[in-house]
């Protein structure tokens, strides 16, 4: 896992012998300090603003049917976001539909949101 800074690096090193024991088949783990330092071969997954894990996938992974997947997801993530922009532009939307109900909407309706269901969903 490639962390940013000392405080956190060092914390997750002390806990190595914990998150080995947790994750299944888990034989080398590896505090990282830069992207560079890698291994060839790695599925990426952000688990903090500061903490990423690499996975070796290579050779375990048929990327054409993980590509398949994400091009799945990306295609119901977008056609969602235009339903509700579609929604939204409704003229009768500001007073139809309750303000809590509008401020979720347009976050669904964010890029941010959007790329957070493809990585998790």
């Amino acid at each position: 896992m490639i962390v940013d800074d000392e405080t956190t690096a060092e914390m997750i090193s002390s806990q190595i012998p914990i998150i080995s024991s947790l994750v299944k088949g888990a034989r080398d783990i590896k505090v990282l300090r830069s992207a560079s330092e890698v291994p060839a071969g790695c599925g990426t997954e952000p688990v903090a603003i500061n903490v990423a894990v690499h996975v070796i996938v290579k050779g375990k992974v048929n990327a054409a049917d993980e590509i398949a997947k994400l091009e799945k997801k990306s295609a119901a993530a977008v056609q969602g976001k235009d339903k509700l922009e579609k929604l939204a532009s409704q003229a009768n939307y500001e007073t139809a539909i309750p303000a809590e109900v509008r401020a979720k909407n347009a976050e669904k309706a964010s890029l941010g949101y959007l790329s957070r269901c493809l990585a998790f969903g």
